[in-house]
C-alpha cells in the first residue's frame, strides 16, 4: 500500500529515482566502482508517496516504541541476467529497542534490529512460475545476515532519518535455505541490503522498502549471474514485550 517497487534491465537516465528523500536504490552495473550511480542493467529501485520515518536523535528514548516486535509483510521482485525475474514473498521481522546513550553519551546509538527474508520465489516473466534455483536446488527462503556473526542487522540513522545501510556499501551475508530443508554451506559474501522507513503510527512507521543484491548468485560475480532485488512490506502486527 505505501510502497512501490521494481527492477530493470536497462534504464537510459538515472534521474528518475535521483533527489527523492524516500527511495532506495543501490549501486550497479560496475562491479568496481563504489560510485556508480546505478544507471547501468540490471538494477532495482525502491520508493513511497510517504515520507521517510524519523526520530529524534537528542532524546534518551526513541520516538517510536521500544521493547517490540513489528511485523511487515509485502513482496519482493527480482531479477538475473537482464531477461529472468521472479516474484516473492517478503517478511520483515524489527525489534525495536531503546537508543544506546551510555557508549556515546550525547549521540545515542540505535540498537534495533532487522530481520528480512524473502520466499516462495515463482517466475513470472515467462509465466512459468518456476521456483529460483541455486547450486542446482530450488530455492525456499533468503535471508540477509550482518557481515560476521548470525545476529539480526542493525537498525541504522541518517541524521533524523530511520532505515538501514544509507551509505549502500556492501553490509550484509546471506544464507540461502532449499525447498528439501537444507541450507548453504557457507553464506554468500559481500551482499547490499538498504531499506528505510515510510510512514508514522503509533505501532511505528507504516512501511518499509529498499533494494538488496547478492553478487555471483549463478557464478561469477558480474551482471549475468548477480541476484538484484527490490521490496515494500506493510506493518501488519506489532507485539508489546512485557518487562519482568
Amino acid at each position: 500500500t505505501y510502497t512501490r517497487f521494481g527492477v530493470w534491465s536497462r534504464r537510459e537516465t538515472a534521474s528518475a529515482v535521483h533527489g527523492w528523500d524516500n527511495h532506495a536504490s543501490p549501486d550497479d552495473g560496475d562491479e568496481t566502482s563504489p560510485t556508480d550511480t546505478g544507471a547501468s542493467s540490471p538494477g532495482s529501485y525502491a520508493y513511497s508517496y510517504l515520507a521517510q520515518s524519523t526520530y529524534r536523535v537528542d532524546r534518551p528514548v526513541a520516538t517510536y516504541p521500544s521493547n517490540g516486535l513489528a511485523t511487515y509483510e509485502g513482496k519482493t521482485l527480482v531479477n538475473m541476467a537482464n531477461t529472468q525475474a521472479w516474484m516473492g514473498d517478503a517478511l520483515i521481522r524489527v525489534n525495536w529497542s531503546p537508543l544506546d546513550t551510555t557508549t556515546t553519551p550525547g549521540s545515542p546509538v540505535a540498537t534495533s534490529t532487522i530481520v528480512p527474508i524473502f520466499s516462495n520465489f515463482e517466475r513470472w516473466d515467462d509465466k512459468s512460475l518456476d521456483r529460483l534455483v541455486h547450486a542446482g536446488k530450488q530455492v525456499d527462503e533468503i535471508a540477509f545476515r550482518p557481515t560476521t556473526g548470525t545476529d539480526p542487522l542493525l537498525l541504522a540513522h541518517d541524521g533524523e532519518k530511520l532505515g538501514i545501510n544509507p551509505a549502500g556499501a556492501a553490509n550484509a551475508t546471506v544464507e540461502v535455505v532449499y525447498t528439501d530443508g537444507t541450507s548453504i554451506a557457507t553464506n554468500i559474501p559481500d551482499a547490499t541490503f538498504i531499506a528505510k522507513f515510510v510512514g508514522s503510527s503509533g505501532d511505528g512507521p507504516l512501511g518499509i522498502l529498499g533494494t538488496w543484491k547478492i553478487p555471483g548468485f549463478r557464478g561469477a560475480t558480474n551482471a549475468a549471474n548477480d541476484l538484484t532485488g527490490s521490496f515494500g512490506a506493510d506493518l501488519t502486527s506489532f507485539e508489546t514485550a512485557l518487562q519482568p
